[in-house]
C-alpha cells in the first residue's frame, strides 16, 4: 500500500465546478493514469481519494491539498507525471510527495483556510475606501455574527461565527479594485464561508445605494493547528 499526498491548483477556467463534480473530475484522470489505485471494501467500495477541504463554488485556489491511495509502492514522481497528463485546463498539479499510512487523513488537519478577495470594477459605484474600513471595524467589534443553519431535523439552528474569524483585514484601501484578507475558521470541527461574511461586510453600510458588489475570491493556503497556532500546510505535512 502506498499513500500520496499532493498540491493542486484550481484556475478560473474551473471556478465554477462543484466539489462532487472535482472529485469525480480527479477520479476519472486517475483512472485514465492505469496506476494501481486503491478502493474501499465492501459492498459498494469507493476510490480512496480525499480532497482535504471542498472549494466554495466560484473560488479559485492556489495550494489546494489532497491524498489518494495506491496498492503497490508507487513513486511520487511517477504519480505526479501520470496525472498531470490527464488532467484538464484549470487543474494544475504542483507537488507528490509520500505519507506514513498511520498518518492523520489530511481533511483531519485542516483548521483555517486564507483567502484574498477584491472587488471587482464592474460595480457602477466606487464606495468610499472608508467605508470599507468602517465596516470592517464595525464587523469585528460585535461579539455576535449568527450563522443560520437547518439540522438535520430540519430545525432552523444559529452558531456564532465570530470566533471564526481570525483575521480580516483590507489590503488596498485607497487602490482600485479593494482587495481584504482573510483567516478564518475551516475544517471538519465547522467554519465559515467568505462569501457569508462578505455579505455581512455589505450589511455594516458597504451597500448604502442597494447596488450589487461582485467579489472575486481566491483561497491562498490551508492552515493546520501546531503546538496551540496555526501553521500554513506545506509539503511534506
Amino acid at each position: 500500500m502506498s499513500r500520496i499526498r499532493f498540491i493542486f491548483s484550481r484556475g478560473t477556467e474551473l471556478a465554477y465546478l462543484s466539489h462532487l463534480d472535482l472529485m469525480r473530475l480527479f477520479q476519472r484522470a486517475i483512472r485514465r493514469s492505469k496506476l494501481p489505485v486503491a478502493y474501499s471494501q465492501g459492498f459498494n467500495p469507493h476510490m480512496r481519494f480525499t480532497i482535504a477541504l471542498p472549494l466554495p463554488l466560484g473560488v479559485t485556489g492556489d495550494n489546494e491539498f489532497a491524498e489518494v491511495y495506491f496498492t503497490n509502492p508507487l513513486a511520487p514522481q511517477l504519480f505526479h507525471d501520470s496525472l498531470s497528463a490527464q488532467l484538464t485546463v484549470g487543474l494544475n498539479l504542483k507537488k507528490a510527495w509520500t505519507v506514513e499510512e498511520n498518518l492523520p487523513s489530511i481533511a483531519a488537519q485542516i483548521a483555517a483556510a486564507r483567502y484574498k478577495v477584491k472587488l471587482l470594477p464592474e460595480v457602477k459605484t466606487k464606495p468610499d475606501p472608508a467605508m470599507l474600513r468602517a465596516a470592517i471595524t464595525e464587523l469585528l467589534a460585535t461579539d455576535q455574527i449568527l450563522l443560520p443553519k437547518t439540522n438535520k431535523k430540519k430545525k432552523l439552528i444559529y452558531t456564532n461565527i465570530r470566533p471564526f474569524i481570525y483575521e480580516l483585514t483590507a489590503v488596498s484601501e485607497t487602490d482600485w479594485p479593494f482587495s481584504l484578507d482573510m483567516l478564518v475558521k475551516a475544517g471538519s470541527e465547522g467554519g465559515v464561508a467568505p462569501l457569508f461574511l462578505l455579505e455581512k461586510l455589505e450589511e455594516e453600510g458597504l451597500n448604502p445605494d442597494d447596488q450589487d458588489y461582485y467579489w472575486k475570491i481566491h483561497r491562498e493556503s490551508l492552515y493546520t493547528e501546531l503546538d496551540g497556532s496555526l501553521k500554513p500546510l506545506t509539503e511534506g505535512m
